[in-house]
């Protein structure tokens, strides 16, 4: 199974229906959204200014500075993850493989890839890794060196997530980190310009927020309770223990719709088979 059904198939599907319970959450009243997660989200800080002066490791164990994407009149494309995430991490980044597979541009040519590791115990090994199994899916190898991965101390990782609006939690109980998900898309000079929030990013969408962002446009701010809604944070960071009950309640729902079907369509056929008869 390729990394995109093994990290698509199951989990996506407990993160969309907690990313939809969260919805009206926010829309009403923050309390019925979890207590343990009700910080853990992603603040837009359109128009701040990138530390491009942080230092960090690439995936080929190389020192460099944030600097050294930017400059180069192209727009940076910017995803915060940690590598060993079990489920939103990948989704995020499978969602940012898929569009750029869709893009017309080349990384590298036309904009940067970065991606940028949030727990500052990994290692380039980790991200070396990481990018290795997504440039395997990747449908342009050859511009592979425009996508990079990257690591960082705990200071230099802290001031690029404040600076981006990126807020997570070590979760002591699932052993994860709880966070929220967007891709944020640069100036050639280092300035939040959009944020796309969730765990899919529309190509012509994507590639009209790169043309504004090479313009040195910065877009109007995300309307607060929609980005609440693509809010999603790991499954097993929200329920906890809850986890099995959620599943047997999917499953409930699941048989009930087959009972359901079965009550209309067993008598249809069976009037069907009558009416054959008689004729």
């Amino acid at each position: 199974m390729n990394l995109s059904m093994r990290q698509f198939a199951h989990p996506v599907l407990l993160c969309l229906a907690l990313s939809c319970a969260a919805a009206p959450a926010a829309a009403e009243n923050v309390q019925f959204v979890p207590p343990e997660v009700r910080d853990i989200q992603i603040i837009e800080h359109l128009g701040g200014q990138l530390p491009l002066d942080a230092a960090f490791t690439d995936d080929n164990g190389k020192p460099v500075r944030l600097a050294d994407y930017f400059n180069h009149d192209r727009p940076v494309m910017l995803s915060v993850v940690y590598y060993e995430c079990p489920m939103l991490c990948g989704l995020a980044t499978q969602a940012l493989l898929n569009t750029l597979n869709q893009l017309p541009g080349r990384p590298g040519e036309d904009f940067e890839v970065v991606t940028v590791s949030f727990d500052p115990t990994e290692t380039a090994d980790l991200a070396f890794g990481k990018k290795k199994s997504v440039i395997a899916e990747y449908q342009k190898p050859d511009a592979a060196d425009g996508w990079h991965f990257l690591v960082g101390t705990d200071q230099n990782v802290k001031a690029l997530t404040d600076a981006v609006g990126f807020r997570s939690r070590w979760d002591e109980k699932s052993q994860q980190f709880a966070h929220a998900a967007a891709l944020m898309i640069i100036t050639p000079d280092g300035r939040l310009s959009r944020y796309l929030h969730g765990v899919y990013y529309e190509p012509k969408e994507t590639q009209d927020a790169l043309r504004a962002a090479a313009a040195g446009l910065i877009a109007e701010p995300t309307d607060p309770a929609v980005a609440r809604s693509l809010f999603m944070t790991c499954f097993k960071a929200i329920v906890g223990e809850q986890a099995n009950m959620v599943t047997q309640i999917l499953r409930g729902i699941g048989a009930l719709s087959l009972i359901i079907l079965a009550l209309v369509l067993v008598p249809l056929w069976i009037r069907s088979a009558r009416a054959g008869r008689q004729s």
